[in-house]
């Protein structure tokens, strides 16, 4: 049992400032950093981190070589990592002193994707035992989310970052929906995460809908019921990669066998100790890292 991720690889340029750019204004930045993220590479990290097998798909530039050598080393089959002539993806971040962020993201390589590279991926899966896990930073998502359940495939969909062309996709042919509360605002119009499930439940019955809701913690509808989990006290120091963690953490807990309820609580603590550190990758936790804060809690 395995996911395949068919994601996103960037390369960070993390910037420190007091306060988060204004329309118009030139800051000083205190510090800056380059690491390795983009959403498919940070829950590949994720799922890996929190003991499942994963193999990760997608297309990187000459200069991405760094963003498969991580992946590689927290044990990640990078098999499916393809070498094409456009740059790799790259993401632009500010975060201040709350440990709030903002982004921009150059997709680059991300976009490169074709169908026949997506099929040969799918072909060295088994559709009775492994997940497909997508995020929409990548080319081709609709068409991957088609190909996916037409093989009999469980997927899980992350739609981030949202925008009008996620309105379009068959989400109905999903198994898991993770969203935070900007993206389920864009899928359904409405603002309140109940109002969001029920407008979700009416497109999308019998997907198991996940709205991470920041500090706020995060509600999960499964199986007709709903369950609302609460955020864990921390010193947030930098909140980029705390979703990835929480998809990870709540993937692989579903995939083994954990309900939704406990499912949100791993994935929950997770999340709660990346916000702790600086930086995505490298914030996320090991099991045993989460086990041992869970039982302190």
């Amino acid at each position: 049992m395995k996911v395949l991720n068919i994601g996103s690889l960037n390369i960070d340029y993390v910037f420190s400032v007091d306060s988060l750019v204004k329309r118009g204004e030139t800051k000083r930045a205190e510090s800056m950093k380059v690491i390795c993220g983009g959403k498919g590479l940070n829950q590949s990290i994720a799922l890996r981190r929190a003991g499942m097998e994963v193999m990760h798909a997608g297309v990187i530039g000459m200069d991405g070589l760094m963003l498969k050598e991580i992946l590689e080393g927290t044990g990640v089959d990078t098999t499916c990592v393809q070498e094409g002539p456009e740059k790799s993806g790259h993401a632009f971040i500010q975060v201040n002193q709350s440990g709030d962020n903002s982004i921009i993201l150059y997709p680059g390589a991300n976009e490169t994707l074709t169908m026949d590279l997506v099929r040969s991926w799918l072909d060295k899966c088994d559709p009775q035992e492994d997940v497909v896990l997508l995020q929409n930073e990548t080319n081709l998502t609709a068409e991957i989310i088609e190909e996916a359940y037409g093989r009999g495939f469980r997927i899980a969909f992350n739609a981030a970052p949202a925008d009008a062309s996620v309105k379009e996709y068959p989400l109905e042919h999903v198994t898991w929906l993770f969203m935070n509360e900007l993206e389920g605002m864009m899928l359904t119009g409405e603002r309140i995460p109940m109002l969001m499930i029920k407008s979700l439940r009416q497109r999308c019955p019998g997907v198991e809908l996940i709205i991470t809701q920041g500090d706020q913690g995060s509600m999960i509808h499964s199986n007709g019921l709903n369950h609302m989990i609460k955020a864990l006290p921390a010193e947030a120091v930098d909140t980029t990669g705390a979703g990835d963690t929480y998809v990870g953490y709540y993937l692989m807990s579903r995939m083994c066998g954990e309900d939704a309820l406990e499912a949100g609580k791993t994935a929950t603590a997770a999340a709660t100790i990346a916000i702790t550190r600086s930086g995505a990758a490298s914030s996320i936790p090991s099991m045993q890292e989460v086990k041992e804060f869970m039982s302190e809690q």
